[in-house]
């Protein structure tokens, strides 16, 4: 409801919304916090700046801020898709870093994955279907990935040797 809008809290910022579609990443463990907006309108404020004014988002815009930061930082994103697709069950990346498609991909099986590499990983573009088993999805990152992965206790470890 446009004309009665709602709060999101985080520890970092204070988000208002007016009635729209949008994607909050806020981990705890994660330094940077962002705020995609599909369609609509939010606000921002840094929770480090009483008093500061909010800073509006656009659709197709993102707002990111760090951990203990007070100022937003914005840019516009080309598929906002890539941050919202999980919730149809997919994961859309482009030029992500190996081990932060990993840690979204634990987040979302509530597993633990980690990544003992021995070289760099070149960055990763695709799409991942999440309503197939574990081992299929796991198996489509290491493909391509060119890695490997293996089962140690209750967490996957993931290397390029």
């Amino acid at each position: 409801n446009k004309d009665k809008p709602f709060y999101v809290k985080t520890d970092t910022f204070k988000m208002k919304v007016y009635g729209t579609t949008f994607n909050v990443q806020a981990y705890s463990q994660d330094n940077d916090y962002t705020v995609v907006l599909v369609e609509g309108k939010v606000s921002m404020n840094s929770n480090e700046t009483p008093g500061a004014p909010e800073v509006f988002l656009a659709p197709n815009q993102k707002a990111t801020i760090a951990k203990g930061a007070r100022e937003i930082e914005v840019t516009n994103v080309e598929n906002t898709e890539v941050y919202t697709a999980w919730k149809d069950g997919y994961l859309t990346f482009t030029n992500e870093e190996f081990t932060d498609l990993l840690k979204r991909v634990a987040r979302y099986y509530n597993i633990e994955i980690t990544a003992e590499l021995s070289g760099k990983v070149e960055k990763i573009y695709g799409k991942l279907d999440l309503k197939d088993s574990l081992d299929r999805v796991l198996n489509g990152i290491a493909f391509i990935s060119k890695t490997k992965y293996e089962k140690q206790g209750n967490r996957y470890v993931f290397n390029n040797n």
